[in-house]
C-alpha cells in the first residue's frame, strides 16, 4: 500500500506519523512539503485501529468519540473540517493506554491554497506506534503535478 508520512519523517518522526492509501493524496502532499513518499508493511489488526472515519470532517463528533472511548479531547472553532487538529491534542501515550496503535479518519487540503479550487480529501492513519512498521521503501512520485485537475507537467 502506498502511503504517506506527515509530522516527520522515517528517519526522524514527529510526535506520530501520518499515512494515506490515496496515491494521488500522498503524492500531492509530498510534493507542496518537498517530502517523500513511503510505501510502508505495517503489521495492525482491526481491533488495534481506533476508526474515526464515521466522523467525516466533522471535528465536534471526533472530540466526542475520543472522549467516549476515554481519550479526553475537544474541538476549537478553528478545527472546522480538520478532525486531524482534534486529534494531535491528544498525545499517543493516552492512545496506546486505551489500547490503539493507531486512528484512521478522514482529513481534506486544499491543494491549490484558494488559487486553484483543487480541495481533496483521503482517509488516513495516524500510527502512535511505529513498531506497527515491518518494511517500508521510498517511492518516486508520480509523472505528473497531482495538484492540477488535468494532471499536466506544468
Amino acid at each position: 500500500m502506498l502511503e504517506l508520512c506527515q509530522g516527520g519523517t522515517l528517519q526522524e518522526p514527529g510526535r506520530h506519523l501520518w499515512t494515506t492509501s490515496d496515491v494521488d493524496y500522498a503524492a500531492g502532499y509530498a510534493l507542496l512539503h518537498e517530502g517523500d513518499v513511503w510505501a510502508l508493511t505495517v503489521n495492525l489488526r482491526d481491533r488495534d485501529i481506533l476508526d474515526l472515519t464515521g466522523c467525516g470532517l466533522d471535528a465536534t463528533a471526533v472530540a466526542v468519540t475520543l472522549t467516549n472511548v476515554g481519550l479526553p479531547a475537544f474541538s476549537l472553532e478553528e478545527d472546522a473540517q480538520h478532525p486531524q487538529s482534534v486529534l494531535r491534542r491528544v498525545s499517543d501515550e493516552a492512545i496506546r493506554a486505551a489500547g490503539y496503535r493507531a486512528v484512521r479518519l478522514c482529513e481534506w487540503i486544499d491543494w491549490g491554497h484558494g488559487v486553484v479550487p483543487c480541495v481533496r480529501h483521503a482517509a488516513s492513519v495516524c500510527l502512535v506506534d511505529l513498531r506497527a512498521i515491518v518494511h517500508r521503501e521510498v517511492r518516486p512520485l508520480p509523472p505528473w503535478n497531482v495538484h492540477l485537475l488535468d494532471r499536466s507537467l506544468a
